[in-house]
C-alpha cells in the first residue's frame, strides 16, 4: 500500500508538471480518475502542421513497476489527403517503430514528458518525409487561370438568372431531391459553399443543378465544380464530375469523395472569385467546404474505434 500511495504522489506531481508544460494541450479524460489526453502538434519548417492526440493511463503500478499505458489515435486514413486535414495518420510500420521506440525510454521512472517529446520529434521527422512528396504534387497541379472578380456579397437577390425565371419554389424541378447547403468559406475575398443532395440516378443530379441555379449567388459563380456517386443494381457504382471550368476540381473531389467511400449523394462546391489567385489552397478550400457539409449531413461513416488507435503496455527494461 505504501508503494501504491508513493506512485500515486508522483504521478498527481507528474500530471501537474505537464499541465504546466503543454497548458491546455493535456486534458483530463471524462469519467476517468487516471487517464489524460495530450494532443501533439507537429510541425516542419515549411509550415506543414499536422498534429496527432497521446491517449495516456496511469496504472496503480507506475512509476515504480509499471510503465504508463500509452493509446496513439492513429488519425483516419481516409483523410490522409494534405490539401484537406490536420490530422497525421500513422500507419502500421510507423506504429510498430514509435512502440518499439518508446519501450527502450522506460526505465521505473516518471516518463511520460520524454515519450510526447520523443513521439513529436519522431513523427515530425516522417511529416516532413511526406511534405516533400506533397510539395512534387503541388507542382503538378494546374495553374489559376485569370477570371472576373465577383462580389458574393453584392449580387442582388431580387435580380433574375440567365433564363429570366425568378427562383421561386415553383421552379423546383419535379421529384428534385432536398438541397442542403453550407456556410460560405471565405478565403482572400473568395467565397466557398458547398451543397449536397441525396440522388439515386443521373436524372435527379440534373434536377439538383437546375434547383440550385435558380439561385442568384450560385448562378452568378465563377465556378460550380461538382461531382457525384451513384450505387447501381449489382453494386455497380455510377460516379461522373465536372470542372466547370476550374481545370481538375470535379476530379479532385470526386477523388475525395471516393475516398470518404460516401454513396449516392451529389456535391457542388461554389466559387465566386474575390480578385486574389489563392494557388494550391482553392483545391483545399474547395474540398474542406464538401467534407465538412457531407459530415455534417451524415454521409461519412465513423471508423470503428479498433481502427483509430493502438496501445503500447510493454514494460520495457527494468
Amino acid at each position: 500500500m505504501e508503494k501504491f500511495a508513493q506512485n500515486l504522489s508522483q504521478q498527481e506531481e507528474e500530471v501537474l508538471a505537464l499541465s504546466s508544460i503543454y497548458g491546455d494541450l493535456f486534458t483530463k479524460e471524462q469519467d476517468s480518475e487516471s487517464s489524460y489526453l495530450c494532443r501533439v502538434p507537429l510541425q516542419t519548417e515549411e509550415d506543414w502542421y499536422r498534429e496527432v492526440k497521446v491517449r495516456i493511463h496511469f496504472p496503480p503500478t507506475y512509476p515504480s513497476d509499471e510503465p504508463p499505458l500509452l493509446e496513439l489515435v492513429r488519425g483516419n486514413p481516409r483523410f490522409m489527403d494534405h490539401l484537406t486535414s490536420k490530422e497525421f495518420y500513422v500507419d502500421d510500420d510507423t506504429l510498430k517503430e514509435l512502440l518499439e521506440g518508446l519501450s527502450q525510454l522506460w526505465e521505473n521512472c516518471e516518463v511520460v514528458f520524454t515519450w510526447i517529446e520523443w513521439i513529436k520529434e519522431f513523427l515530425e521527422e516522417r511529416l516532413r518525409e511526406k511534405v516533400e512528396l506533397w510539395k512534387q504534387e503541388l507542382q503538378e497541379l494546374p495553374e489559376e487561370k485569370e477570371q472576373a472578380v465577383v462580389d458574393y456579397d453584392q449580387i442582388d437577390e431580387d435580380e433574375e438568372v440567365a433564363d429570366g425565371k425568378p427562383s421561386t419554389g415553383a421552379d423546383k424541378p419535379v421529384n428534385c431531391p432536398e438541397i442542403f447547403s453550407g456556410e460560405p468559406l471565405v478565403d482572400r475575398k473568395s467565397v466557398f459553399v458547398a451543397h449536397v443532395a441525396t440522388v439515386r440516378s443521373v436524372e435527379e443530379v440534373k434536377a439538383v443543378m437546375q434547383t440550385l441555379l435558380q439561385d442568384k449567388k450560385v448562378a452568378r459563380a465563377t465556378h460550380n465544380m461538382s461531382a457525384y456517386r451513384i450505387v447501381q443494381e449489382g453494386d455497380i457504382m455510377l460516379q461522373d464530375n465536372d470542372d466547370d471550368g476550374e481545370t481538375a476540381a470535379g476530379r479532385r473531389l470526386l477523388h475525395l469523395m471516393q475516398i470518404l467511400d460516401v454513396k449516392n449523394v451529389f456535391v457542388v462546391v461554389s466559387r465566386w472569385y474575390g480578385g486574389i489567385p489563392l494557388h494550391a489552397d482553392r483545391f483545399k478550400d474547395i474540398n474542406n467546404c464538401a467534407r465538412d457539409l457531407l459530415e455534417q449531413c451524415g454521409y461519412i461513416e465513423e471508423e470503428s474505434s479498433d481502427k483509430k488507435a493502438s496501445k503500447s503496455k510493454k514494460k520495457g527494461k527494468k
